[in-house]
């Protein structure tokens, strides 16, 4: 059984990372979040949580470190 606690800890980040883009409609969001992790070509509802959350933590990762250099 998947962790319910899951639920808001994955939109909570999914929350951080669309301000970040708030023009993206949210398959846009999802689909360059998934780009990022090498699933361009998987369908979305195969993508387990745990892979969905490493994607956006990555790319909320990458977000943090180009605003460091600027």
């Amino acid at each position: 059984m998947n962790d319910p606690e899951r639920i808001s800890k994955l939109l909570s980040k999914l929350q951080t990372l669309w301000s970040h883009y708030p023009d993206a409609r949210l398959c846009q969001l999802l689909y360059a979040i998934m780009s990022t992790d090498n699933h361009t070509g998987k369908e979305l509802f195969f993508i387990e949580d745990d892979r969905l959350d490493y994607a956006i933590e990555k790319m909320i990762q990458n977000l943090n470190l180009s605003q460091q250099d600027e």
